[in-house]
């Protein structure tokens, strides 16, 4: 199997919130192919599983457009172009919720889905503390909640969040704090 070529430019069909682009691939059979598309072009993004330093972790609860109702989230939003991921991650983490972390490490990245031009990059923080309120963008409506580290697996598991998959690749280390901070 071998890439499929594109043939034509994209379209950009809508620029609002989301951008919507048209992109046009040609395959190995001579195929062609149109596709619509999420997101804008090289975007990335920054999701972070936040724990404070008693074993608690902190959600973003936010109402979502896609599923029409209120999800308990991890932080995440967007990288800027040339931002360090890592800063984003602990920005993302003060603006939405009001805390910071001196312990913040990368676990990796994934693409966001076959029809999404993001790659959304995963963090933990961990010793979470709060510094001050939460500044959040005009669209923002978030309310910070903590909960166990036990109901953030299960809200992963079970559809509560948009971002569940920040979780699968906390997984390890989660399941570590959750026995420490049960002993």
């Amino acid at each position: 199997m071998k890439p499929w070529e594109r043939y034509a430019p994209d379209e950009v069909l809508y620029k609002g919130k989301q951008r919507i682009t048209r992109k046009h691939f040609r395959s190995e059979d001579g195929g062609t192919f149109n596709f619509e598309t999420v997101g804008f072009g090289d975007a990335h993004a920054a999701t972070v599983v936040a724990i404070t330093s008693l074993g608690k972790a902190i959600i973003a609860k936010q109402f979502r457009v896609g599923p029409e109702r209120i999800m308990s989230e991890c932080v995440s939003g967007a990288i800027e172009p040339d931002e360090d991921p890592i800063h984003a991650a602990a920005r993302e983490l003060r603006e939405e919720t009001g805390y910071t972390s001196d312990s913040i490490t990368y676990l990796g990245f994934a693409h966001d889905g076959p029809y999404v031009n993001m790659k959304r990059h995963f963090f933990i923080a961990e010793n979470c503390i709060e510094e001050g309120e939460p500044q959040l963008d005009d669209l923002e409506r978030v309310e910070v909640e903590m909960i166990s580290i036990k109901e953030l697996i299960k809200n992963a598991k079970t559809g509560e969040m948009t971002n569940g998959l920040a979780v699968l690749f906390a997984y390890d280390r989660l399941i570590e704090l959750e026995a420490r901070f049960k002993a």
